[in-house]
């Protein structure tokens, strides 16, 4: 039976005069893997940092278990001036980067993540923000926690990433954790309860089992109830309203108390309305009225970046049309940015970009309406209301004036919130608040990237049908592969430097998946044959071949032979308990030990499987 590792009894916070949750009790087994849900501002990041002591409670309780191994990781993180990788990873956390079993572990990871590159010296800014994630988690992993609380542990990572992600978290059954997320599909593969954070509920929270699929059932069902247990209280409001009416006098005991029943009757009433009300996101997507069949034409398109010596793609042919919803994905660095500052920029490109071949013909008056990842277009240091309506107070969509506070409205920000300045909103506000400012501009061409970080459940359905709404065309770029889907009719995959220049299109991102996955069984076939080939062949090599080896396999190789006897000797002391008289007298030692070593010889066996592969990449 699994022990309690967490209490929450009570917990109450507000920011300023927003009360974010107050009340909040529940409970968490260890091993349960939880995804906690809830609509922007609802305090599902604030809780977060709670439970990781980074934050207080203005109220209530928080209690983890004796001694319990916790690692986060933030959803926008901050690093200190001049803070590196090695700081970060080791440093900062009082570990030891000398460490051989630490050291291995961590180039490990970085080769699983397609960070070879890297060194313990990179600045930490220095790094995009897929890069800034992947090595935050790299940290979360180091020290093997119990525990693991992640706070949109997606954003920025490549769908490559996101899988790899999955499959490692599966593969730690013992290890629990507490993740923040709105990627239906991650949600629905690694977790197995969910927790809605939410105001509109009495307890200010629901919770299931199961992931995404069983925690909607529920939530249809909650928002069901609810609505009914409305309209039964409106039912008795009316008919004790039109007891009332007619007269009645205070003058029994039995009269007073049906008074005061239905006073009371009355604002509850109130406050189940008040819970109930629609909280969707009225997003209308504005378009020009003059758009031609042909928007942008790509021929022969061929780009790349010399000073990495870096090739992205070649003789691409690509029409973009009004009825465009074309979907980009590939791993972080392929390409889709590039790609896309082709699409709306004139060459000569910055950083470096260079046009080595081709075309890119634009109709002449063509309007295009961006989402930028970084945000870049919101004023921090303004309010809400200035950002939408930096001269005046009224905002025009479709050449209709909005006065700016009904228009924040619509976008579901409070009234108390139109004069915060916008670097206090939450980062799914602010995505809110960027998608409040596209729509007031006309366009005919609408090119997305990653619109889907932190935005809750209801905002994205509210984007996803304005966007079925929306008469132009739209280029997406998501790590959301749900989302994708619903969007897009056609997939282009920007293939890695080992899989080539040409660039594969798809109908669907289910589609994609299967290729890869046949794509990855033939590679690995091909791999152990290679590898067997060439471990056939040690010892007559010539030697002059040319090594292949990155920096960090290197690294990796050199310490592999220690981590394997560290191991080994573990194993051996292992072997040696479970045959000493203390053990075996007790069946609950007994079965921990045999779990030890069933665990740590499944180590050994990637080990040597690791060390096998590394060898036949040194002999090449």
């Amino acid at each position: 039976m699994s022990s309690n590792i967490l209490s929450v009894h009570k917990a109450q916070k507000s920011i300023g005069s927003r009360t974010l949750f107050e009340g909040l009790s529940f409970g968490l087994s260890s091993g349960v893997k939880t995804g906690l849900v809830g609509p922007n501002g609802a305090g599902k990041s604030t809780l977060m940092r709670c439970l990781a002591s980074l934050d207080t409670l203005d109220s209530g309780s928080i209690v983890w278990s004796q001694n319990t191994r916790l690692q986060y990781v933030s959803q926008s993180p901050q690093f200190k001036p001049g803070e590196t990788l090695g700081d970060f990873l080791f440093k900062n956390q009082g570990l030891d980067a000398e460490d051989p079993e630490l050291s291995a572990k961590m180039w490990e990871f970085f080769s699983r993540l397609n960070l070879d590159e890297y060194d313990l010296e990179k600045k930490m800014t220095a790094l995009s923000g897929g890069g800034q994630k992947k090595v935050q988690i790299i940290r979360s992993f180091l020290t093997d926690p119990q525990v693991l609380l992640m706070d949109e542990p997606t954003n920025h990572l490549d769908v490559e990433s996101i899988m790899w992600l999955e499959d490692f978290l599966k593969s730690r059954p013992s290890m629990t954790y507490i993740l923040i997320s709105h990627d239906r599909l991650f949600l629905q593969n690694v977790v197995n309860e969910m927790i809605e954070l939410n105001p509109k509920y009495r307890d200010g929270f629901i919770r299931t089992q199961g992931g995404y699929a069983e925690y909607k059932e529920l939530k249809i069902e909650t928002e069901r109830a609810q609505n009914v247990q409305q309209q039964r209280m409106q039912n008795d409001v009316q008919r004790e309203t039109a007891w009332l009416r007619r007269g009645a006098k205070a003058r029994q005991t039995k009269q007073t108390a049906r008074i005061n029943s239905a006073e009371q009757l009355q604002q509850d009433l109130e406050i189940l309305k008040s819970l109930n009300r629609s909280r969707a996101v009225a997003i209308e997507m504005s378009t020009t009225t003059r758009s031609p069949k042909k928007l942008i034409e790509v021929q022969n398109l061929s780009l790349a970046r010399p000073q990495i010596d870096r090739v992205f793609f070649e003789k691409l042919d690509l029409l973009i049309h009004r009825h465009t919803r074309l979907g980009l994905i590939g791993k972080n660095g392929s390409g889709k940015s590039s790609l896309i500052q082709s699409l709306v920029g004139d060459a000569p490109y910055p950083g470096g970009l260079t046009l080595v071949s081709g075309s890119v013909k634009k109709y002449e008056d063509l309007q295009i309406n961006q989402f930028e990842q970084n945000r870049s277009s919101l004023l921090l240091e303004k309010t809400l209301l200035q950002n939408i309506c930096p001269e005046g107070d009224y905002v025009f969509v479709k050449g209709q004036p909005i006065f700016g506070k009904s228009y924040l409205d619509k976008f579901r920000f409070q009234r108390n919130q139109h004069d915060l300045k916008v670097k206090e909103l939450s980062g799914g506000e602010q995505n809110r608040l960027l998608i409040a400012q596209m729509m007031t501009k006309n366009c005919q061409l609408m090119i997305l990237d990653e619109p889907t970080n932190d935005l809750d459940f209801e905002t994205l359905d509210s984007l996803k049908t304005a966007l079925d709404e929306f008469e132009g065309a739209i280029i997406l770029v998501s790590h959301d592969r749900a989302f994708l889907d619903e969007v897009c009719t056609e997939i282009l995959y920007f293939p890695t430097p080992e899989e080539g220049t040409e660039l594969v299109r798809f109908s669907s991102f289910l589609q994609w998946q299967d290729w890869r996955t046949e794509s990855a069984a033939q590679l690995k076939k091909k791999s152990k044959e290679a590898a067997q080939s060439v471990s056939a062949q040690v010892g007559s090599s010539s030697g002059s071949k040319k090594n292949k080896m990155s920096f960090n396999e290197q690294r990796e190789l050199e310490q592999m032979e220690e981590i394997v006897l560290s191991k080994e000797s573990e194993l051996i002391v292992l072997r040696e308990q479970l045959e000493s008289p203390e053990v075996v007298s007790n069946s609950k030692k007994l079965m921990e030990v045999s779990k030890q070593i069933s665990v740590l010889e499944t180590d050994v066996e990637k080990l040597y499987a690791r060390w096998q592969y590394l060898e036949s990449l040194r002999s090449q």
